[in-house]
């Protein structure tokens, strides 16, 4: 009797230590896959934000190729919260202007509305705007811009643009 009470012991004690084990591997794949889920948030992120940046970029690239000057007076420059004004070919579109309001990135073509040409889950944080004239060149527009995720606790997702893109005067 004695030999089958320490066999049921040895037999639970067996059981216990089966069972802290497989608790142990358990807890180790859901933090794993807990792991897998943030990176993977995480990345969606910079998807998110890099997007952005590529239309933002590609917008204010195509709209300085297609002006004639700056419009120094109101234009805000060196300044992180900018503003470039530009003097068009169209009177329709003529100013078209960039700007940032409360996070948001705006363009504004002549009279009609402003549009936010940022998503929703990106902020603006920074929009600066440099001139650079030399004589017998075009004026040089330096553009400086950060993104970062308006929603999210994660760190280091911050994205800066910076071209320098040339104004050209266009001939009449």
């Amino acid at each position: 009797e004695n030999w089958i009470n320490s066999a049921l012991y040895v037999y639970l004690i067996e059981i216990i230590f089966y069972f802290v084990i497989v608790s142990i591997l358990l807890l180790a794949a859901m933090n794993f896959s807990i792991q897998v889920l943030n990176v993977s948030k995480e990345s969606d992120n910079f998807h998110e934000i890099q997007s952005n940046i590529d239309f933002v970029s590609q917008k204010i690239i195509s709209t300085i190729e297609e002006a004639e000057s700056i419009n120094d007076a109101d234009s805000i420059f060196n300044n992180n919260n900018g503003r470039l004004s530009l003097n068009m070919p169209s009177a329709e579109i003529s100013p078209t202007v960039f700007y940032i309001s409360n996070g948001d990135l705006y363009i504004k073509d002549g009279a009609s509305p402003a549009l936010k040409i940022n998503s929703d889950s990106i902020e603006c944080i920074l929009l600066k705007f440099q001139v650079v004239t030399y004589t017998k060149t075009p004026d040089q527009v330096i553009i400086d811009a950060s993104f970062k995720p308006r929603y999210t606790d994660i760190k280091n997702l911050e994205q800066t643009l910076g071209r320098a893109l040339p104004v050209l005067e266009r001939q009449a």
